[in-house]
């Protein structure tokens, strides 16, 4: 049986392959890795692990001894040489059950559907050009904005086989229900989906406040 840790991983390569090919990279996996031939856009890794206690020798094999910037190693299990890597970040992988239709309130979040908006929604975001105009057609991608004129607080949806991931989450004033409202407006488009994503800090205390689980932990190294 699949762990939901497994099921969040699967989910988060999808989506890291989704951005990479729109922008042109060619993505490659086996049975413990998945990666790129070429460097990966901007806050994307360039080579992501896809099962537990894999080897630095098996990670140089995957890589042809390439030269890669950043890593991630979704179960927080990969052992690299001291002094060529640093950790970048720890985070957990996150879990909400499917939230029937019936005990859904009001959503306040709206799909964003024009290049104008996607525009306001990166700048709100930070995240730059990384998200082409493209990525608006994907049939397995939606960008979320709150209801209204202004762009305040927002995520990105990717939908991968049995699993929705929660990505990019981010609010510009402090809102004690950002999670919650999340979980609804996921569920009322996305019923009977597992949830998952993965947060750190106090991004990831406010989900787990709000109903979310830890079900696994994730590293991403930088190559020093």
């Amino acid at each position: 049986m699949t762990s939901l840790q497994q099921l969040a991983v699967e989910n988060n390569m999808a989506w890291c392959q989704i951005v990479s090919t729109l922008h042109g990279c060619h993505p490659r996996m086996d049975h413990q890795f998945w990666g790129l031939d070429q460097k990966a856009p901007t806050f994307y890794p360039d080579v992501v692990t896809k099962t537990e206690n894999v080897s630095y020798e098996e990670y140089l094999n995957f890589t042809n001894h390439r030269p890669v910037e950043f890593i991630k190693d979704s179960f927080s299990s990969l052992q690299l040489p001291e002094g060529e890597y640093s950790v970048l970040f720890n985070a957990h992988w996150i879990y909400h059950a499917p939230v029937k239709s019936g005990s859904q309130k009001a959503v306040k979040y709206r799909p964003v559907s024009s290049t104008e908006d996607l525009r306001l929604w990166t700048t709100t975001h930070g995240s730059g050009d990384v998200f082409t105009s493209g990525i608006l057609s994907h049939p397995d991608v939606t960008f979320y904005a709150n209801k209204g004129d202004h762009i305040e607080s927002g995520f990105i949806v990717n939908v991968h086989e049995n699993t929705v991931g929660v990505f990019n989450v981010f609010s510009t004033k402090i809102s004690s229900s950002l999670w919650t409202d999340i979980i609804q407006s996921v569920s009322q488009n996305h019923e009977c989906l597992h949830i998952v994503g993965y947060e750190q800090d106090k991004d990831y205390e406010n989900a787990i406040r709000a109903g979310w689980e830890n079900i696994g932990d994730l590293r991403v190294w930088m190559k020093n």
